[in-house]
């Protein structure tokens, strides 16, 4: 008869089935404040836009858009709405925007907490979009319920993107394999 002989040790560089896996890297304190601002960002930019669509709706602007819309449509289709219709359709796209934007935005925190480097690239310039909001906002706003949180957004969105730009944020950010 034959014995079977003993199971082999795993070498020294395997670790043991049953034994926990190495630690992942610690996030950074800097980075986790800035996923907190940038909740915050997205957040008070929403509600700016939401507002501004919903008070936007009943503005002459959106009645020249409408009587430029009927002259032109009725001359090449037979589709004609009425006011009411128009400001619907339109309220429901531009609620459908800031729905995309803000799930795009929240996918991209997602993906920095995860410690993706080009959601970085990305938030930056969803940072720069939010300063421009908030400085236009600033400057020709008619409606200051508007423009309050369009600005509190644009000046939270500088401290995110400060605490995301740290020496620490940027080693956590860094591909695991490649020396810089």
């Amino acid at each position: 008869m034959t014995s079977t002989p003993p199971p082999r040790p795993l070498p020294p560089a395997t670790p043991h089935p049953g034994a926990p896996s190495a630690p992942k890297r610690p996030r950074p304190a800097d980075l986790v404040l800035s996923l907190q601002i940038w909740v915050f960002v997205i957040l008070a930019m929403a509600i700016a836009n939401g507002y501004g669509t919903w008070t936007g709706s009943s503005d002459t602007r959106l009645r020249t858009a409408y009587d430029d819309f009927q002259t032109k449509s009725g001359k090449q289709q037979s589709l004609t709405l009425d006011y009411a219709e128009f400001r619907t359709m339109t309220l429901v796209i531009a609620i459908g925007l800031i729905v995309v934007v803000v799930a795009v935005a929240a996918l991209l925190l997602f993906l920095l907490w995860r410690g993706v480097g080009w959601s970085r690239a990305l938030l930056d310039v969803g940072g720069a979009f939010a300063l421009a909001q908030g400085a236009i906002s600033l400057v020709s706003s008619h409606d200051p319920y508007a423009a309050v949180p369009s600005i509190l957004g644009a000046v939270a969105a500088v401290g995110a993107l400060m605490m995301m730009h740290t020496k620490e944020s940027t080693a956590f950010l860094q591909p695991k394999g490649r020396d810089r």
